[in-house]
């Protein structure tokens, strides 16, 4: 752009003789005119997409787990504090238990911006369409958690059914919108031979809680 101002007060300096060297500045001049108002123009439709086109910014929710890319088919997104700290090459991922918000759109790939856990809200990066599902909700706008959403091991998988019920219970009748589903996990404190009592997290930092509750 700098280049493009100082040919045209050289122009207009120059004032209206036809040499041949103010010809080939008034050609390069409406070249680099043209070249700008193309890209403003793309940059006013794109509203921020430097790659692709700008979306809906609808939240989306994870089928599995994926490691976010500079760009659609791009490299990695390097996480240079979990590398230091594992002593390995480590980078940002996104997961079931992540919920993001779509920005971007390039074909099959969409830009997306983490939302929950809160404690990642700045992270965004590329990743395809497929690992990507829709967040249903209930007539209140709570939101309706699937299999997929939850953490699962030895002790909460026996009950998978009841627990996903249990916790759209919690999401739709507590002041627990904000449901950590990665934190599902059986209380070794409050469960006792074959009647065990599970929690689950709500928010997050110092307004965190924990709700309790049994499967069945």
């Amino acid at each position: 752009m700098e280049r493009l101002l100082a040919l045209v007060t050289m122009l207009a300096l120059a004032g209206c003789g036809d040499s041949d060297e103010v010809q080939e500045m008034k050609r390069i001049r409406d070249e680099n005119l043209a070249r700008y108002a193309t890209i403003s123009k793309s940059s006013a439709v794109d509203d921020g997409c430097l790659i692709g086109n700008k979306v809906d910014r609808k939240e989306l929710a994870l089928n599995s787990a994926y490691e976010i890319r500079n760009a659609p088919n791009g490299e990695k997104k390097y996480n240079p504090v979990a590398s230091e700290a594992l002593k390995r090459p480590y980078y940002y991922q996104i997961d079931t238990s992540t919920t993001v918000e779509q920005k971007c759109a390039d074909g099959d790939w969409t830009l997306v911006k983490i939302t929950s856990p809160t404690w990642l809200a700045d992270r965004e990066g590329w990743a395809p369409n497929i690992v990507f599902r829709n967040i249903e909700r209930s007539s209140d706008g709570a939101r309706i958690y699937v299999d997929t959403d939850l953490y699962w091991d030895e002790h909460s998988s026996p009950y998978k059914r009841s627990i996903v019920a249990k916790i759209n219970e919690i999401s739709r009748e507590t002041r627990c919108r904000e449901i950590q589903p990665d934190t599902i996990a059986m209380s070794p404190t409050r469960s006792l031979p074959g009647r065990p009592v599970f929690f689950v997290t709500c928010g997050t930092g110092a307004g965190a809680f924990n709700v309790w509750f049994e499967p069945n």
